[in-house]
């Protein structure tokens, strides 16, 4: 019972501003989190096209540094085995002159960093006006979950000290 006291004290200390931002912020996560779960990861809906994106920069870019054109990135269904069961993920797979060099999953597409700007831009306190601004602003002109995702993604296939 002391420790319950002494943790709500602690949480009247925090300013209403920060109490409301982190309420926001848990809703919004629970919401998110069942739309994707129930509805959107299932069918891969905005998975698909931001994994494939990611895939086919990665072959764009590597291709510019190259001399030749050899990279290029196609989908394909993953199927490895890991601790004895086989599990199945499709994935954007970048292959140099056709040998498989990089998958990229769902996972590294770099939709949950987009979601957590979009989070974090709703859950703050501020106007409306302010808000839908930087929310429009962000998606069209800011696509650093991208940039995160082929940065990534190039990391991955420096580490595979591949020749270019």
């Amino acid at each position: 019972m002391m420790v319950i006291a002494g943790l709500r004290k602690k949480i009247d200390a925090f300013p209403p501003e920060v109490k409301t931002f982190l309420l926001r912020s848990f809703v919004l996560f629970v919401i998110w989190k069942s739309i994707y779960i129930f509805y959107l990861g299932y069918e891969r809906i905005l998975d698909k096209p931001l994994t494939n994106i990611v895939g086919a920069h990665t072959a764009w870019v590597l291709n510019a540094f190259s001399a030749e054109k050899i990279f290029s990135s196609r989908e394909l269904i993953s199927i490895r085995e890991f601790e004895g069961q086989y599990q199945v993920a499709p994935v954007s797979l970048v292959e140099k002159s056709g040998k498989k060099l990089l998958g990229i999953a769902d996972g590294c597409n770099g939709l949950e960093l987009f979601i957590l700007y979009i989070g974090f831009i709703i859950a703050m306190p501020a106007v409306l006006k302010r808000k839908a601004l930087f929310l429009i602003v962000g998606a069209i002109f800011n696509p650093s979950r991208e940039y995160f995702a082929l940065c990534r993604s190039l990391c991955a296939c420096y580490q595979c000290q591949c020749s270019f």
